[in-house]
């Protein structure tokens, strides 16, 4: 339950190359520290743009508050009309 050690753990294997194993790690991140941004938003960074939509729509119902969250929700959105309805939640 150590939000940082999760998301140092999935940064080393995408340096080492392994994408797939620093997906996995992010997304085990996000289950077992819910209540921590930063994990959330490693996940969607690691991820593409579609699933990174589907990660932050989990971490929305987890931190309904989050600015940054909101923010990377509407940053993935590329019609402005989306983006705008995503900031208006």
């Amino acid at each position: 339950k150590h939000a940082p050690g999760w998301i140092a753990a999935a940064r080393l294997e995408e340096v080492a190359g392994k994408l797939a194993a620093a997906k996995a790690l992010s997304w085990e991140g996000c289950t077992r520290c819910p209540g921590e941004e930063d994990v959330w938003l490693e996940a969607v960074r690691l991820h593409s743009p579609e699933e990174g939509k589907s990660i932050l729509a989990s971490a929305v119902k987890n931190l309904p508050t989050s600015v940054k969250i909101w923010r990377q929700a509407a940053a993935l959105e590329m019609e402005t009309k989306r983006k705008k309805a995503v900031l208006r939640r």
